[in-house]
């Protein structure tokens, strides 16, 4: 989703790690902002390339716990994270100066 058309781009995803919610709740929250908010949007001079989810299956897994009760038990046991080599930041394509990477995990 993309919102704004700035100089300026920036890149949001939120949830990178499945049991952190926040980020998408946050990204959620900026996008409506940044939708309603004709003067805001233009004071930022930013193109918004917003991904309020970025590992949808891992989040799926975690869905245990979104609804409570929001206690340690319930969470600990409804906690999913994948194996580091395989999160979905870890894995990012990119290419920076004499750095490049391009080896994202299978869709």
């Amino acid at each position: 989703m993309t919102v704004g058309e700035g100089a300026r781009t920036a890149l949001l995803f939120g949830a990178p790690h499945p049991n952190e919610l926040i980020g998408s709740m946050t990204i959620d929250f900026l996008l409506h902002e940044l939708a309603d908010n004709d003067e805001l949007r233009a004071s930022l001079d930013y193109t918004f390339v917003c991904m309020p989810v970025a590992d949808p299956d891992g989040v799926e897994k975690n869905e245990g716990w979104f609804d409570g009760p929001f206690t340690l038990a319930n969470y600990a046991a409804n906690f999913y994270r994948p194996p580091p080599h395989t999160q979905v930041e870890a894995t990012f394509p990119v290419e920076r100066e004499q750095y490049a990477f391009d080896d994202p995990i299978p869709a």
